[in-house]
């Protein structure tokens, strides 16, 4: 049997598969029409969430070493055109993902997660991001996004690093790319 699912990401593949056998295996038995409009039709906001598509923007929650990995996985496709946009808390283990993320990037622009005590400054994550790629630093979410915008000329942009930060930009992205 085929799917489609609206989800970005190999691991997203995986993820519905495993699910579709266990269903199986336990016996449960779901019809295939049910199943292929459920996967084709699901929205995981902020999980590799493609905000638009042209130009290609994508909003990921991605903020430790495991969301690293499998967000690297992705960026891997564009490596060498991306503008990311970046916010981080203090907590986090940001040289190993910004090393592991970045790499792929040709721009980002780092901002501080608003109202949260926890966040990296934006100066201070741009200090660490210049090692991987040309960085620059926002004053809030809407400076970031239209740094990005410029700094991209059309080519994908990438928001991660926190869910805070996706949480709380996520509206001015749809509003900006719809």
């Amino acid at each position: 049997m085929k799917y489609r699912t609206a989800l970005v990401g190999d691991y997203q593949i995986e993820n519905s598969l495993m699910v579709i056998e266990t269903l199986m295996n336990c016996g449960i038995d779901i019809p295939y029409n049910i199943i292929y409009k459920a996967l084709a039709e699901t929205c995981f906001p902020a999980r590799m969430e493609v905000i638009s598509k042209k130009p290609l923007v994508i909003l990921d929650g991605a903020h430790n070493p495991d969301g690293a990995m499998v967000l690297s996985a992705e960026l891997k496709r564009y490596s060498g055109e991306i503008t990311a946009i970046i916010g981080m808390m203090k907590d986090k283990d940001c040289d190993d993902f910004l090393k592991t993320t970045l790499c792929h990037c040709k721009n980002a622009v780092a901002t501080s997660v608003e109202g949260m005590p926890r966040s990296r400054k934006a100066e201070e994550l741009k200090e660490k991001a210049i090692t991987y790629c040309d960085c620059k630093t926002a004053s809030g979410y809407t400076d970031a996004i239209e740094k990005a915008v410029e700094l991209s000329e059309g080519k994908p942009i990438f928001i991660f690093g926190s869910l805070y930060l996706a949480s709380a930009i996520r509206p001015l992205l749809i509003e900006k790319f719809k």
